[in-house]
């Protein structure tokens, strides 16, 4: 008789809360270091002969032992990397508060902290909100510019993104400089938290593990909606006669998301939008007046391999691209921060590619080639303004192929690709759905 197993729940390590009594603090330079070691941190922790894995090695449930540590080390591992984020993300909020003067709003407005609702950041909402979000002091007195800060997926309020404030320092991971820039060009500052939308443990927090009990903050239940609701309920209160957004990821498809649903109240005070290694697409948005908007007033830097400050042709985000570096790190440089600002005021100067290589036009007949009406003029699908239909033949394209390939001729040649095939075996509907045979090789080539 065959008896099952009874399972064994291995418990999680405990960890403290705070980064000293964790053994870690930021340095002079702002660099993460371990306060025993001064190094800095380190993931793999958990060794085979870690106290952890000796205690519970015995008790964890299938496969060989060698797989049994490694569970266990993972486990260990990964439960100090929540410790010490959530160590370095109260840090942050802290220094956002006692050091650069943000004050905290607690969303949705009204909501005391003993309620579930969400800390974001600005710079004066005194007497006007109550509970944390974070903000600068003159939020409601400045009449000139406010800048509203927007991060990516799972940050923190006040942080970029938490691998840089690990590895490199917590001002470039952090809004600290952009906070700092603000203030000394006279911008009031609003600071977003999109991604806290539960509420558990008396607190806001942007995960919940799996099968734990939360609830959702109302009026801020996703990314999208937090968005929605600081234009409708806080950028709204700002006297600012300019608006200028700063919008990483996630966070620059949300923004514009939510632009397009407050196209007439915001449209005419966002002044520029810069986005940051964005993730939205021209695309999707169904408005031919905000893809036109878009066009004139939005910037995003993004990851290429063209030298950082240079012009990039991508028409899928439907607006001015420039490169800014191979690496997520170049999006939070303080040359990154700098080029914005330059934006702002008008300034920005980008690199043009050495060799033009000129426009390539391409006959699309489906959606994107119908043209769109708005207010008598008509707009192609990307935006661009039209003010006739495009002649094909004009452009140098062939309308009577009957493959469709004659009008890439000229295009493959000025690339320096082999002309197309004709048509026949491996081809449907005059589209090669193959390459084709390579020469036969000669003897001595083998």
């Amino acid at each position: 008789m065959f008896r099952r197993k009874r399972k064994v729940i291995v418990p999680k390590p405990v960890f403290p809360k705070t980064l000293d009594e964790l053994h870690f603090t930021f340095s002079e330079a702002g660099q993460l270091r371990n306060t025993e070691t001064g190094e800095p941190f380190k993931f793999r922790i958990a060794t085979k002969t870690h106290p952890f894995v000796l205690e519970n090695k015995l008790h964890v449930s299938g496969g060989k032992m060698s797989e049994r540590v490694s569970k266990l080390q993972n486990i260990y591992n990964e439960t100090h990397l929540a410790a010490v984020g959530e160590a370095v993300g109260t840090e942050v909020e802290r220094r956002l508060v006692e050091q650069l003067r943000m004050q905290q709003v607690r969303l949705p407005l009204g909501k005391q902290q003993s309620v579930n609702s969400m800390p974001i950041v600005h710079n004066g909402l005194t007497g006007v909100l109550d509970g944390p979000c974070t903000c600068s002091d003159d939020f409601t007195v400045n009449a000139e510019k406010l800048i509203v800060l927007i991060p990516s997926l799972n940050a923190r309020v006040g942080q970029w993104d938490r691998r840089i404030l690990f590895d490199e320092s917590i001002d470039n991971g952090s809004i600290f400089n952009y906070v700092r820039q603000a203030a000394e060009e006279g911008y009031a500052v609003l600071a977003t938290n999109p991604n806290g939308n539960y509420w558990r443990h008396g607190k806001s927090d942007i995960y919940i593990p799996y099968g734990k009990r939360y609830r959702l903050i109302p009026g801020n239940e996703s990314p999208e909606n937090h968005i929605d609701y600081i234009f409708e309920n806080i950028v709204s209160l700002s006297p600012a006669k300019e608006i200028y957004v700063v919008a990483h990821g996630n966070g620059a498809q949300c923004v514009i998301r939510s632009l397009a649903q407050q196209y007439e109240l915001f449209s005419k005070r966002v002044a520029i939008l810069a986005l940051l290694d964005s993730v939205h697409s021209a695309a999707a948005l169904d408005r031919p007046a905000l893809r036109v908007w878009l066009r004139e007033h939005a910037i995003n830097w993004m990851r290429a391999d063209e030298l950082p400050g240079m012009e990039v042709k991508d028409p899928r985000f439907g607006c001015r691209c420039i490169a800014s570096g191979t690496e997520q790190s170049a999006i939070h440089s303080d040359e990154q921060r700098k080029a914005v600002f330059s934006a702002f005021r008008g300034e920005l100067e980008s690199l043009e590619p050495d060799e033009e290589i000129g426009d390539v036009n391409i006959a699309i007949l489906d959606r994107d080639q119908v043209p769109e009406i708005d207010g008598g003029v008509q707009y192609d699908y990307y935006g661009q303004p039209m003010t006739e239909a495009p002649d094909l033949e004009a452009a140098g394209w062939s309308t009577t192929s009957t493959n469709g390939l004659d009008a890439l001729q000229s295009t493959l040649n000025a690339y320096g690709m082999a002309a197309p095939a004709e048509p026949g075996e491996g081809y449907v509907d005059g589209i090669n759905s193959r390459p084709p045979t390579p020469p036969p090789m000669d003897s001595d080539d083998e």
